[in-house]
């Protein structure tokens, strides 16, 4: 079983988790440069310092306070503290798309910029690192899928086989960001690939959470499940009566 931690310092410790957030954001920084270099984003480079520390921070907290109120408010509220250590893992990825959209909001109202156009060009590469971010998971050592004797399971700290949950999402989620790539290329209406993202991360989450282990089961159904498709009805339903008819 890999480590979660990638170097032992003694007085600190560098994990994957914690690399792979600050990787991403400056990951994030390049591509939004790489794209007014070329002219297809209106901001300056002070402004897109902004945008990315803004996303950063709505990420983080959104992620942070959703896995602390919502998935395990038995660790957090016994160890305020421990709120605090992201690098442990424990991040709620609707809390983090939650931070993710008003962050994006506030900083359009700020500069007064179209925060779909802005929502469309970032969704891309956060399909991508999303997909990353489940192989972190694994080598995190968290969020397995259930007991499985089947094809590719994986053993968990039990020596417990399970269904490669993490390594099934990590596929889902690039699959996800070749749509968007694809979808991108054509023209289409501001909001379309947020909405399309958020159409298919919310229905191939409810289908794929079945072979998750949760804790939180309400009505046979686990709480990301309902989360899930809460957010693909909301977006099916803007993509038939928004954008019904773009060539996608």
């Amino acid at each position: 079983m890999l480590s979660p931690v990638l170097l032992d310092l003694g007085f600190v410790q560098v994990r994957y988790y914690g690399l792979f957030f600050v990787l991403s954001f400056v990951i994030l920084f390049i591509y939004l440069n790489i794209l007014r270099s070329r002219s297809s984003l209106s901001l300056s480079k002070s402004q897109i310092y902004d945008l990315v520390g803004y996303l950063a921070l709505g990420i983080i907290i959104g992620a942070r306070l959703f896995a602390t109120i919502v998935w395990h408010p038995d660790i957090y509220l016994v160890s305020l503290e421990r709120i605090f250590f992201i690098w442990e893992g424990g991040l709620s990825v609707h809390g983090g798309l939650l931070g993710a959209i008003l962050a994006i909001i506030w900083f359009s109202k700020k500069t007064n910029q179209n925060a779909l156009v802005l929502g469309d060009l970032i969704v891309i590469p956060a399909a991508l690192l999303l997909s990353f971010g489940r192989i972190i998971n694994f080598i995190n050592q968290e969020i397995w899928g259930i007991v499985y004797s089947g094809p590719f399971c994986v053993n968990d700290l039990s020596n417990v086989c399970r269904f490669p949950y993490q390594f099934a999402a990590a596929i889902k989620r690039f699959i996800i960001f070749l749509v968007l790539v694809h979808v991108h290329k054509r023209s289409h209406k501001p909001g379309l690939l947020i909405w399309l993202f958020l159409f298919l991360s919310g229905v191939s989450r409810f289908f794929l959470d079945f072979y998750k282990e949760d804790t939180l089961i309400l009505f046979s159904l686990s709480v990301g499940q309902f989360l899930s498709l809460f957010i693909a009805i909301i977006a099916g339903y803007v993509l038939l009566t928004r954008y019904r008819g773009q060539n996608a």
